[in-house]
């Protein structure tokens, strides 16, 4: 600038630079950009700069701040731990219009939608990137971008303070404005390229989402509460059927407990897929292995398997646990679909005979009056889970279709399946409509209540059990003579 341009009067304007020890290279910039306003007037505090080793800096840092005429605080998501220190004694002197934040000689810098609330009533300059090109050779007017960013408006506006450079004629405003638009190009760079290693997008690719587990920084996490929040796509909230609202720009989020909810047994246990996802995250988070293979559930439309594959501690002791839902295809056996569907029933129908129905002595033995609370509770529970990880498996199996299942058995043996099926179901469910609340304790007022159910439940599928393995060994039998024949 030349000398006409610049105002004589030797008052000088104290300018104080705040910033996160992150973003020094950026207050490093604005620095040397300020004192080029005017080097006969400005005073430019930067504490590394300005403060010699062995200073009182808290000393030091209080009197610039007290003679400062303006706090310039720089923040792109990592706050200086001072910010709020150094803004209280700034102002702490001064009137401030609240209805005019241009009044408070506050500026914050910032490329972040979000900056600290300590700012809300100060001035604020928004740091934005220039658009990225949607096509090649798109033209992109950097003069026009750069002359209307708040950057700019920014040196114009402390230029014009105390008379600090002033153009005296359209020659020198065109300097002055020239001079503006390189600064706040550099300075935008100088954003850019503090922030290098920040995430800029994250787009899921995958269904799932994540879990937020608040904790304390050494705090042994022993389950995930209901309250932690999960947040992932709307396509994935419809797997459960959820549509939790948008916030701002974040991804949808719900909680874990609204998505455990939705993936309950009609006696309010959850399915395997939950409780194994959840044992998968404590393990995590407490340094164990995970045991084995993940759980499958059925979605709106297909077979999911739910896996974890991150886990992130923070330093205030917060859980992140990053969790991927891939389509599976049901085990189903390779062939005929007939003869998969008849195998696969035959299969699962024997598990329960092998379980429960073989050995009624051993099973009666379980849960006899004679063994301790504890034991018959450790036993009613294995019951339970078996029970639920043959649903788990019959979905594995690809047995969630009734309709084609039905078919498999051939016109002579559908009543028999379709019998077998709808006797289950009602046995199921008066069962479970049996027991006591989930999670209850064994007591001697619900002890031989759940007996009684258990015991109900066997002998209401005992010949049930048996009418369809017979049914379903002659309609395999009939199959494989059906492929002899066409041989």
């Amino acid at each position: 600038m030349g000398p006409a341009e610049a105002s004589r009067d030797s008052e000088k304007v104290n300018i104080f630079i705040s910033y996160a020890r992150r973003d020094y290279a950026i207050a490093q910039i604005l620095h040397a950009q300020l004192i080029e306003l005017n080097r006969d007037r400005v005073t430019c505090f930067l504490d590394t700069l300005t403060i010699e080793s062995g200073e009182g800096w808290e000393k030091k840092l209080q009197e610039a701040l007290l003679s400062a005429d303006w706090l310039l605080c720089i923040y792109t998501g990592d706050q200086s731990e001072y910010c709020g220190y150094e803004v209280g004694v700034f102002t702490g002197g001064k009137t401030i219009d609240k209805d005019n934040p241009e009044s408070s000689r506050v500026v914050c810098f910032h490329d972040v939608g979000e900056y600290p609330g300590i700012f809300r009533s100060h001035q604020n300059c928004f740091v934005q990137y220039p658009p990225e090109p949607i096509s090649v050779g798109e033209k992109f007017d950097k003069e026009k971008f750069y002359e209307g960013s708040d950057l700019v408006k920014f040196f114009r506006d402390i230029s014009k303070f105390q008379g600090l450079y002033v153009p005296s004629d359209a020659e020198g405003f065109n300097r002055q404005t020239e001079s503006f638009t390189r600064n706040a190009e550099t300075l935008v760079e100088t954003f850019r390229s503090s922030r290098g290693s920040d995430i800029k997008y994250d787009t899921p690719t995958q269904l799932g989402f994540e879990i937020i587990v608040p904790s304390k920084a050494g705090e042994v996490v022993v389950s995930i509460p209901l309250s932690a929040t999960a947040k992932g796509t709307y396509e994935t909230f419809r797997l459960f059927g959820l549509m939790p609202p948008f916030d701002g720009e974040q991804l949808p989020s719900a909680t874990w407990g609204s998505i455990k909810d939705t993936s309950k047994t009609s006696s309010g246990r959850y399915l395997p897929w939950v409780q194994r996802l959840e044992s998968d995250m404590v393990c995590a988070a407490t340094g164990r292995s995970l045991p084995e293979a993940e759980a499958t559930f059925r979605g709106s439309d297909k077979t999911y398997r739910a896996i974890l594959v991150r886990h992130i501690v923070h330093f205030n002791g917060t859980h992140l646990f990053g969790i991927v839902f891939v389509p599976t295809l049901p085990r189903q056996f390779i062939g005929n679909q007939n003869t998969s569907m008849i195998l696969a029933g035959m299969i699962l129908a024997s598990r329960f005979r092998f379980s429960f129905l073989e050995e009624p002595e051993r099973v009666r033995a379980s849960f006899s009056d004679d063994i301790s609370d504890n034991d018959f509770m450790a036993h009613y529970r294995q019951l339970l889970y078996n029970l639920d990880r043959l649903t788990q498996e019959a979905m594995e199996f690809g047995l969630v279709d009734r309709t084609v299942f039905i078919e498999s058995f051939g016109p002579d043996r559908r009543a028999i399946a379709e019998q077998f099926l709808s006797e289950y179901a009602s046995a199921k469910k008066q069962f479970d409509e049996s027991l006591p609340a989930k999670d209850a304790p064994v007591t001697s007022d619900n002890r031989q209540r759940i007996k009684t159910a258990i015991m109900a439940f066997l002998g209401q599928m005992r010949d049930e059990n048996n009418r369809f393995l017979l049914a379903a060994l002659d309609a395999y039998r009939d199959e494989l003579q059906k492929e002899g024949l066409k041989r």
